[in-house]
């Protein structure tokens, strides 16, 4: 599959490969950025998917701020996902040269100047949530607004070579402590 194109959303096409190859198959995204506008399951049964593209949620913060935009399935601190990949006996692997862009610049800013609270929704990039046997390979998440990933109620998940960049290039903090 390849990203349909610049601010155009990518939600549903993402969404249908996995529906069609998530189950006994392969999926595979090409190279590109696919625009993702809405909280997303991806149930993984004896699949693999190769993501050599960017899954990039959008840094609408007043939308994902609103419970009923995430998942709410770690309930440390009832932290909100909007990614949440759930089955068994699966692969991903984004062949290092792919996998989330969060966007967090946005968030990283917002919160300097309001306040935060546990649970305030800030999504998880990536949750696996009731997965088992599963990996996550040569894997990217490039500016997570919040935690970059977990695992919950999850067993037999082998994580072989994660990548997390969370620089803060914002002028007004960067570099600051």
């Amino acid at each position: 599959m390849l990203p349909r194109g610049k601010g155009l959303d990518d939600t549903d096409q993402v969404e249908q490969a996995i529906a069609n190859c998530g189950h006994f198959g392969k999926t595979v995204f090409e190279q590109g950025n696919y625009n993702i506008t809405r909280k997303m399951t991806w149930d993984l049964q004896s699949s693999t998917v190769d993501l050599k593209g960017f899954l990039s949620f959008t840094p609408d913060i007043q939308y994902w701020l609103n419970a009923n935009n995430t998942y709410r399935v770690v309930f440390i601190q009832s932290q909100a996902s909007w990614f949440v990949v759930t089955g068994s006996n699966f692969t991903i692997d984004a062949h290092e040269v792919g996998g989330i862009q969060g966007n967090g610049q946005p968030w990283w800013s917002y919160f300097q100047t309001h306040a935060r609270a546990d649970g305030d929704g800030r999504p998880i990039s990536l949750t696996l949530w009731k997965a088992q046997r599963a990996t996550i390979k040569n894997f990217r998440i490039e500016s997570p607004p919040f935690w970059s990933n977990a695992a919950a109620e999850s067993s037999e998940i082998v994580y072989d070579g994660m990548h997390v960049n969370a620089t803060n290039t914002d002028p007004l903090y960067a570099g600051k402590k």
